[in-house]
């Protein structure tokens, strides 16, 4: 028993290695190419940290730096802005020629009984955000309008993240804490459209192919796809389905179906950013809101006291 201990414990050493040496990034430029949101965000962590501890003299110039490069990235984006409707609209025009008449039924049903949902959430998100993050809902529209036209635009909430930030900071008056950590973390791991797009498309898939899906069966799939979504990229075409297939399997769907319906996911997908951007807006204000306005009612009270 102690011998087969020791080499569990040797194992699980192992595996905590392996796991931080892939979180931790070996290559900047790599892990950036990949779209490994939380290498990258642990590294400006650590790189923020220190640079803070540098004199004013040292630190000055790395901060003008990289506001320089943010502003830079907003400007490349609103180009993108220009260029890539175009090109969505060429990919959505060859999706249709390749599924022809016989299945634009289907997969017109499929848009829509997934796109109107979406559409909704985003829209229950304004008065949540309003509500439990003491904000008004013109102030919250105004902050997040920008990234939701980069996420129509270009379907990546990874693309959205220098818009976020820029709304939060203009409009919302959101701190560090909520712009440089909370909505990095949400645009890489918070995919609040999952819990409503696999389950109608499960349910979706059940019906035309004539199965059912039990409701003990639905809960592990829903819980299943949501575990999933932590290590699914914001960048458009992620293939998320592909990755949670023996999900579906499971479910008693029809493989040929999950993938059809994969290949004309482009307009939905349109929907699905949106709601994950207006999410990740959505949890910046209420996670940072409450800090900003304590720290609002201790300058209002020191205020007082000093007059």
């Amino acid at each position: 028993m102690p011998e087969a201990l020791r080499t569990v414990t040797a194992a699980s050493g192992e595996l905590s290695w392996e796991w931080l040496g892939g979180v931790l990034p070996s290559n900047l430029f790599l892990a950036a190419s990949r779209g490994d949101i939380l290498p990258l965000l642990l590294f400006t962590i650590v790189f923020g940290a220190a640079a803070s501890r540098l004199p004013a003299a040292e630190r000055n110039p790395i901060a003008r730096t990289v506001h320089s490069l943010a502003a830079a990235m907003l400007t490349v984006i609103r180009w993108l802005l220009v260029f890539t409707p175009v090109g969505v609209f060429a990919l959505a025009y060859g999706i249709a020629l390749a599924t022809g008449l016989k299945a634009a039924g289907m997969v017109g049903a499929f848009i829509v009984a997934v796109s109107v949902p979406m559409l909704l959430g985003t829209l229950l998100l304004y008065p949540v955000a309003s509500i439990f993050g003491r904000v008004s809902l013109r102030a919250f529209a105004r902050a997040v309008a920008p990234a939701q036209l980069v996420a129509v635009s270009s379907r990546s909430s990874i693309a959205s993240l220098p818009a976020l930030v820029d709304g939060a900071k203009r409009h919302l008056h959101l701190g560090d804490a909520a712009t440089g950590f909370v909505l990095p973390l949400a645009v890489s791991t918070f995919k609040v459209n999952r819990t409503i797009s696999a389950t109608i498309k499960v349910l979706f898939l059940a019906h035309v192919f004539g199965t059912t899906v039990p409701a003990g069966k639905l809960v592990v799939f829903i819980v299943t796809v949501i575990i999933l979504s932590f290590t699914a990229l914001g960048v458009p075409g992620g293939g998320s389905a592909f990755k949670t297939l023996p999900a579906y399997l499971a479910a008693g769907v029809p493989i040929e179906g999950v993938i059809v319906l994969e290949a004309v996911d482009t307009i939905p997908d349109i929907f699905k950013t949106l709601l994950n951007v207006t999410g990740d807006m959505a949890a910046a204000v209420i996670l940072g809101r409450p800090r900003a306005a304590a720290g609002s009612a201790a300058l209002g009270v020191t205020g007082a006291t000093a007059s």
